[in-house]
């Protein structure tokens, strides 16, 4: 429920709200910090009914027993007669870069103008299970300077159950990255993204790397690690909240 103010027409003696439409938007909350900083996106809910008896009272009806367990933040936008939209839950800057400006617009007050709530879904998700382990190996341990060396890292899915949107972290050292065996693979954050591996099943990334002058006489220490990782969920669908 949102409660979205605009301009009132009282000539009448009643007064009639110019807003038109309203829409819920939710971002899932995936380190339930209350903060939208998990690179999800906001997605549509559903567009709102508007109260009868209450001028600027806004609805809406969310089915989210087939959504993952977790905290969601939930925002509106609202759109008047003239066109005008405001945004709860993007600031100025996003506004502006993702719709243009004018008549786009972020919400004014209280500043910084960013309005969401959080809610938290328990609706009878059952959490299952996969046991997932990594191994890297380096093709040359000891190398010389301006040696090529490659690292292999085997990602296993033991099971019981298929993982889903699987994160690995293996960030090479200053300067001597030169390729990956996969485009999922960023050299920059160093995150290796797999979105499913199923039981008893396994997957490989190569990367290849040249030894830099600044490293001779030091030990180059890499490591990788399962960073984030979905197990997947079954739903009672049954469950409205």
């Amino acid at each position: 429920m949102a409660y979205v103010r605009d301009a009132f027409d009282c000539t009448t003696g009643t007064c009639i709200s110019s807003v038109s439409e309203v829409k819920f938007y939710s971002y899932f909350d995936n380190n339930s910090n209350g903060i939208p900083d998990d690179n999800n996106e906001w997605i549509l809910i559903g567009a709102a009914e508007h109260s009868e008896t209450i001028v600027e009272q806004w609805s809406a009806v969310w089915d989210i027993s087939t959504m993952e367990m977790g905290q969601y933040l939930v925002g509106a936008k609202g759109t008047d007669i003239d066109g005008n939209t405001t945004w709860s839950f993007l600031s100025e800057s996003e506004v502006s870069n993702l719709f243009g400006g004018h008549p786009n617009f972020a919400n004014m007050m209280p500043e910084p103008g960013i309005i969401y709530a959080a809610i938290n879904n328990n609706c009878g998700g059952v959490q299952q299970n996969a046991d997932m382990g990594i191994q890297k190996t380096v093709n040359i341990p000891t190398p010389d300077v301006q040696s090529t060396i490659a690292y292999s890292l085997l990602l296993s899915n033991n099971g019981p159950d298929t993982a889903t949107d699987i994160l690995v972290k293996d960030l090479l050292p200053d300067g001597i990255f030169v390729a990956a065996s996969s485009t999922d693979y960023s050299p920059i954050s160093g995150e290796w993204y797999i979105q499913e591996l199923l039981p008893d099943t396994q997957t490989s990334l190569q990367l290849t790397a040249t030894v830099s002058s600044s490293s001779e006489g030091h030990h180059i220490t890499n490591t990788a690690q399962i960073y984030t990782l979905n197990n997947g969920f079954s739903w009672d669908i049954s469950c409205l909240e």
